[in-house]
């Protein structure tokens, strides 16, 4: 035999050399630890090349092992060490963390309700555009004229009272349609006696429109009537004259027209200085003017510009919006009326006889309709009052300067005016006519402009600045971050792809 005179040391270690690549499993098991922890598996690979790599390997599990019984042997925050160290750690931070939250949320909240700013802008302006003005018979009807054909007007009935009276006349001119208001109404060559300006005499007439209570209402240098006409031109100071440019107007009241069946008349005209391409209500937008006072006004424009929603203002651009009557642009005002003849109609299938005559449509003559009226009215209100908000832009003449003074028959304005000729005595022109001058009074003009407290930049820069100033967050420190995880990335994506080179170098090798 191969081995009969050899020494049995010799043949013994013959049998226990192990190669270093194909280890046997009973020495294998003779260098693991005699402890057996079920955690720790280990699989035979024909990967490993030499003693020490398994060495290497087993004392790396080994510490695998030793490191998860460290770890479930010290899950209680006291045994760790330095415990008071990390709780102070996690309890400032979590201070820090909700103390920026709470700010960025609060200053949110106050961007979120979108809160403006007002800017006064003052600008002195040599040359303006001269406002349109607008004056109204506060009669409404010429009751002479009426009674020609409808005497019951002119005659008081035995016994009756002033409140019945004005009860009474008040049907009869309800009844009156709105073609027959307009020719009862004063026409514009018997109300306007003498118009003047820049000293030049105005030939040509007034615009007019329909007003359901002064009936005709005649506007001076209006932008919605004669689109051919230029807007009049106003020099804010001449150094030469030491004034400016000037509207003199002077209209008769007619007195003699007014129903007396009340008492004595004083005779009233409603002036409105306005924008020109609106129409104005004279109810609310005007002065009253007595007959027998030369009136003088001096106006400073003033324009406000608002926000539309979301803003607090919540404006409604009306620029390009047009009104029935006149095709004049549309203001809040005119919005409400036509807003609430519409939805009237759509509820009842009538409207009010006031917005009828002025808008046209079906006016509400029976009692159910008139008790349908009284029923959505409530609805009407809560549906057009949010559908006309105040204008985007708003353009108002703001009196500066108001005076008045008695009429003088002897003035020369009033001879160049023959007055003679239109009135009999002293006594009647101050009992039927009123004048008017009107120029700017001031220089400025004054832009309000309503801008937003906070832009989308300034919520970006305050957010940022919160988030820098609790946590030290920045966008330089997002980008250091961004490029450490790419790298992160990169590196990790290297070294799975040269292990797995190497693994497929090995296979391919002992293969």
């Amino acid at each position: 035999m191969k081995n009969k005179n050899k020494p049995h040391h010799t043949v013994k270690g013959r049998h226990l050399k192990v190669h270093a690549l194909n280890p046997r499993p009973h020495d294998l098991d003779q260098d693991l630890p005699q402890k057996t922890n079920h955690d720790l598996v280990f699989y035979p690979t024909n990967a490993l090349q030499r003693n020490e790599d398994l060495d290497a390997y087993l004392r790396y599990q080994l510490s695998l092992a030793k490191k998860k019984l460290n770890s479930r042997a010290h899950t209680l925050l006291f045994l760790q060490r330095g415990w008071w160290k990390r709780t102070l750690s996690v309890a400032g931070f979590l201070c820090i963390f909700i103390g920026c939250l709470y700010q960025c949320c609060a200053f949110l909240k106050l961007y979120l309700l979108f809160p403006t700013t007002m800017e006064l802008n003052v600008a002195n302006e040599p040359v303006l555009d001269f406002p349109a003005i607008t004056v109204c018979n506060s009669n409404p009807v010429r009751y002479q004229v009426w009674c020609q054909d409808n005497p019951q007007p002119c005659i008081r009935k035995p016994n009756e009272t002033l409140e019945e009276i004005s009860k009474r006349l008040a049907k009869l001119y309800d009844k009156l349609s709105k073609e027959r208001r307009i020719e009862l109404g004063i026409p514009y060559k018997d109300f306007v006696i003498y118009a003047a300006y820049e000293e030049e005499v105005i030939t040509e007439p007034f615009d007019r429109y329909y007003d359901y209570e002064f009936t005709n209402c005649y506007t001076f240098n209006a932008l919605w009537g004669n689109q051919t006409r230029h807007l009049r031109k106003a020099d804010v100071f001449n150094p030469i004259t030491g004034k400016s440019s000037e509207l003199i107007l002077c209209v008769n009241i007619d007195v003699n027209n007014y129903n007396n069946l009340s008492g004595s008349v004083v005779g009233r005209v409603m002036m409105s200085i306005h924008a020109n391409d609106i129409v104005p209500n004279p109810t609310y937008d005007g002065a009253s003017l007595e007959a027998g006072e030369m009136y003088s006004y001096g106006v400073q424009k003033v324009t406000t510009e608002l926000l539309e929603y979301p803003y607090q203002t919540a404006c409604r651009n009306y620029d390009k919006e047009k009104e029935v009557r006149t095709g004049a642009r549309m203001s809040q005002k005119n919005c409400l009326l036509e807003c609430y003849k519409s939805e009237t109609e759509k509820a009842c299938g009538c409207t009010y006889r006031r917005l009828s005559l002025m808008y046209g449509g079906t006016p509400c003559e029976f009692e159910f309709q008139n008790h349908c009226l009284l029923v959505v009215e409530d609805k009407v209100f809560q549906t057009c009052n949010p559908q006309c908000p105040m204008a985007c832009k708003q353009i108002e003449f703001k009196y500066v300067a108001t005076d008045s003074e008695p009429l003088r028959k002897e003035d020369p304005l009033y001879e160049k005016m023959q007055v003679n000729k239109i009135f009999q005595s002293s006594e009647e022109m101050n009992k039927n006519m009123a004048c008017l001058r009107i120029h700017y009074g001031s220089t400025e003009t004054r832009t309000m402009t309503y801008r937003p407290k906070y832009a989308f930049i300034e919520l970006f820069s305050l957010l940022g600045g919160y988030s820098g100033l609790w946590l030290g967050f920045s966008l330089l420190k997002c980008y250091e971050v961004f490029l450490l995880k790419i790298a992160d990335l990169k590196k990790k994506k290297k070294t799975e792809n040269s292990k797995a080179q190497k693994v497929k170098k090995r296979k391919k090798y002992y293969c």
